[in-house]
């Protein structure tokens, strides 16, 4: 495994309301390995969007345990609604009895098979910082204890405290580069249709804090994920804007 090789993304949306409220860390373990298969489409419309398939599998490097992620996806995705294809691969430490970032890489490619933005993460733990480049510009973050890559999210999410209802907090590192501040709440359970059959799920609400910015938060649309009541509690739905501002309203769904 090499440093500068490397991370499906799920497309994560940002909402706004600042939070103040005391919350536990979220746990990123157990996640689901094997394969599965997301479909996306519009909100406001219906019309399909893109697909895309996944893959998570434990590994090690230098005999120690990793797991791997790789997601392959293809259609419409962006605010230009421009055909797309990529790949996103992720590396992920497991320290402490916890899934820790190492290694995110994602391509993006056009129609026409041109790489249109290429994506690094690159997480140091000792040196408590992530560097990320995309398309040659670099940004850097604090590496904030407790801190989950956009890539991860929608496995990780599956360790809600579903049942107690209380919040968890984390960081959360999106594909912008951005490093927000997070708080997942309990919006109780709801029974919704996946594939044409009736799933009772559990259903949370993505809350970041945007600081100064919080004020915006009455013009972005909401974030949900949905997890199915019974255990292990399985990714079903997610509701949101489709990777940042600008990018339209979808839903994403289970197709296994």
């Amino acid at each position: 495994m090499k440093r500068n090789l490397l991370v499906p993304a799920f497309a994560i949306s940002m909402i706004a309301l600042a939070t103040s409220c005391v919350a536990a860390a979220l746990k990123t373990l157990p996640i689901e390995l094997g394969k599965a298969k997301i479909v996306a489409y519009d909100k406001s419309t219906g019309n399909a969007r893109w697909q895309s398939n996944l893959s998570t599998i434990k590994t090690s490097f230098s005999g120690k345990p990793y797991y791997y992620t790789e997601e392959n996806g293809k259609g419409n995705f962006g605010s230009n609604n421009a055909y797309k294809t990529w790949k996103t691969m992720g590396y992920y430490q497991i320290i402490a009895g916890e899934t820790v970032p190492y290694e995110v890489k994602q391509t993006m490619k056009d129609v026409s098979g041109n790489t249109v933005t290429t994506l690094d993460k690159s997480y140091n733990l000792k040196e408590g910082k992530i560097i990320c480049s995309i398309n040659n510009s670099t940004k850097m973050f604090d590496f904030n204890k407790n801190t989950i890559d956009k890539d991860l999210i929608g496995k990780v999410l599956a360790n809600f405290p579903f049942e107690a209802g209380t919040d968890v907090n984390f960081y959360l590192l999106t594909h912008e580069p951005s490093l927000y501040n997070i708080t997942m709440k309990s919006r109780g359970q709801e029974t919704i249709t996946i594939n044409g059959k009736s799933v009772d799920c559990y259903k949370i609400e993505m809350i970041p804090d945007l600081g100064a910015l919080s004020l915006l938060g009455a013009f972005v649309p909401k974030t949900y994920f949905w997890y199915t009541v019974s255990a292990p509690h399985k990714f079903r739905r997610y509701e949101g804007l489709e990777s940042g501002l600008g990018t339209p309203v979808i839903v994403m769904e289970s197709a296994d």
